[in-house]
């Protein structure tokens, strides 16, 4: 009997093990959305890089994907965009801002 907790939509496993596949599977997915130029999937994709969940914490990377999901109009995209700006060093930023520039998304 798997007893699971509720995560939003998604039922995340309690087992420790289970769940950090189930996150890394999740990040995954949510990667190659993300790729496709979706800005909620970008701004989740931003998420999980700033708490290191299924992926290596990366907060350049996760302030490039903030940044695309704000500027399609996505508001939580845009809080997580302040949410780094306090964190990252103007240097980190710079480098954020440089990899969203240089973004294209990948066809279908």
């Amino acid at each position: 009997d798997h007893k699971h907790h509720k995560h939003r939509h998604w039922q995340v496993p309690q087992d420790a093990r289970k769940a950090a596949e189930w996150w890394a599977r999740h990040a995954e997915q949510l990667r190659l959305a993300a790729e496709e130029g979706d800005p909620g999937y970008q701004r989740r994709y931003a998420d999980i890089l700033y708490d290191g969940r299924g992926v290596v914490k990366n907060w350049i990377e996760a302030y490039k994907w903030a940044a695309l999901a704000a500027s399609k109009g996505d508001r939580e995209g845009q809080k997580t965009l302040e949410k780094l700006e306090k964190e990252l060093t103007a240097e980190q930023i710079t480098q954020g801002q440089a990899r969203a520039a240089a973004f294209k998304p990948k066809p279908r």
